[in-house]
C-alpha cells in the first residue's frame, strides 16, 4: 500500500478579496459622520449662548431686586428727599443706598411722586397719603451685547410714606 501525499504546492492558492475596508470607504464614512455631527455642534453652540444670556438676565434681576430692597429700607426722611431724576450708582451711594456692582450690569433708579395730597383737606378724599414709584432699570455695560443701552429688566414698585 502506497500512500500518496498531497502537497499544497500543487494547488493554486486562493487569496481573500475582501480583507478590510478600502481608503475610499473610510473617507465616505467620515464624510457622512461629519455631515451628521454638524447640526449637533451648531445646536450646542446655540444652547451655550442661550444659557449665558439667561445667566446674565438672572443676575440682572437679582441685582435689581436687591437694589429695590435697599430703597425700601431707607428711612422716610431720606427717601422723600430723593429727587425725581434718574439716579446712577454714585448718586444712589450719596443717599446711603448700597448698590450691587457687576462688570456686566449697569443699574439705574428713578423715584417719582405719584400721589401728593394737600393736607389736611385731601386726607378724606385721598386716604393713601404720599405714594412714590420706584423704578429700577438694568442695562448691559458691554457694547457688543444685544442688551446694550436697552433694558434687560425693569422693576417697579410703590412705597407709601405716611
Amino acid at each position: 500500500m502506497e500512500f500518496v501525499a498531497e502537497t499544497t504546492l500543487s494547488r493554486p492558492r486562493r487569496l481573500k478579496l475582501h480583507r478590510g475596508f478600502s481608503l475610499l470607504e473610510i473617507m465616505i464614512a467620515l464624510a457622512i459622520l461629519t455631515l451628521g455631527l454638524l447640526p449637533i455642534t451648531n445646536l450646542m453652540s446655540q444652547s451655550r449662548t442661550a444659557i449665558t444670556r439667561s445667566e446674565h438676565e438672572m443676575k440682572a434681576v437679582i441685582m435689581s431686586s436687591t437694589l429695590m430692597g435697599a430703597f425700601f429700607r431707607l428711612e422716610t426722611e431720606v427717601f422723600v428727599r430723593i429727587p425725581s431724576i434718574t439716579l446712577n450708582d454714585a448718586q444712589m451711594r450719596n443717599y446711603g443706598i448700597s448698590v450691587p456692582s457687576d462688570d456686566w450690569v449697569k443699574l439705574e433708579a428713578q423715584v417719582k411722586a405719584v400721589n401728593l395730597p394737600n393736607y389736611p383737606t385731601d386726607r378724606f378724599i385721598n386716604p393713601y397719603g404720599r405714594v412714590f414709584e420706584v423704578s429700577i432699570t438694568a442695562t448691559s455695560k458691554q457694547p457688543g451685547n444685544r442688551f446694550y443701552d436697552k433694558p434687560i429688566t425693569l422693576i417697579k414698585d410703590y412705597r407709601q410714606v405716611d
